[in-house]
């Protein structure tokens, strides 16, 4: 949800919770088909069917889960698998930014201010380099840490703002609620969702990997049911525009589309 440095005031009834909790009180929440934080299964899931994906394997995608945290473990301690700053820079491409706009729908917020900023293709994943430390070493150059590899829940769900890069896969996602918009991702692409903005991963290849990252101000609440909405209306105006783009740093091209109000 929007940004909680007004206390994250949760009532038992609010499922309002931070994924490093929900990591290690239940590793299962993050997998497709699994309880939702709340306690609650998630709805199946209707495919578009143009997608030839599925919704990752529970036990697959655990197990996958897993190992990327000790890769993530074992190239910060060693360097191995990392890209250097100059190869980093290099590996930016120069790309458009798709920018997609959504209302509040009474359950999902979305955000009134500033767009979905979508750049496909943006970063290059050659060989013999970690993908996702790549997605992370740019995040984390620009500002965008407190970074996450895994991938997206099956629920829509929403917070504060957020960084998503694809290191490896294909997935069909869902922004701006159930009366959104559908993009297919895959390998290269980034999305930057404004804080209250829907999300939902319909269908994903079984080796789908992201990237997820945060800016400095705020902290990760999770909201996902219609009880958050008003609450939500009131602290996602208070979350501030980020000082980088995650990609292009001071000069991004998201910069130009979330301006601030005056």
């Amino acid at each position: 949800m929007g940004s909680s440095r007004n206390g994250g005031h949760l009532s038992q009834k609010v499922t309002c919770l931070s994924r490093r909790a929900v990591r290690r009180s239940n590793a299962l929440h993050e997998i497709g088909h699994a309880d939702r934080p709340n306690g609650t299964r998630a709805a199946p899931l209707s495919f578009p069917s143009r997608s030839p994906s599925r919704i990752q394997d529970p036990h697959r995608k655990l197990a996958m889960a897993i190992l990327e945290t000790l890769k993530k473990t074992a190239e910060k301690a060693t360097g191995l698998a990392k890209p250097s700053r100059d190869r980093l820079e290099d590996l930016v491409r120069s790309r458009k930014a798709n920018t997609f706009a959504f209302k509040n729908d009474g359950v999902i917020p979305n955000n009134a201010r500033w767009p979905l900023v979508f750049y496909r293709g943006v970063v290059a994943l050659p060989d013999g380099l970690d993908p996702a430390a790549i997605m992370e070493d740019l995040f984390k150059l620009n500002g965008w840490g407190d970074s996450w590899r895994d991938g997206i829940y099956d629920y829509v769900h929403y917070h504060i703002h957020e960084v998503l890069g694809i290191a490896r896969g294909k997935g069909t996602v869902r922004f701006g609620g159930n009366n959104g918009r559908i993009v297919q991702l895959k390998d290269g692409d980034v999305a930057v969702l404004p804080a209250g903005t829907g999300h939902q991963c319909l269908a994903a290849s079984s080796n789908f990997l992201v990237v997820g990252a945060y800016p400095p101000s705020g902290t990760y609440d999770e909201c996902t049911t219609s009880e958050h909405h008003d609450r939500a209306l009131k602290t996602i105006p208070k979350v501030g525009r980020p000082r980088k783009d995650p990609v292009y740093g001071a000069n991004g091209l998201l910069l130009s589309a979330w301006k601030s109000l005056r």
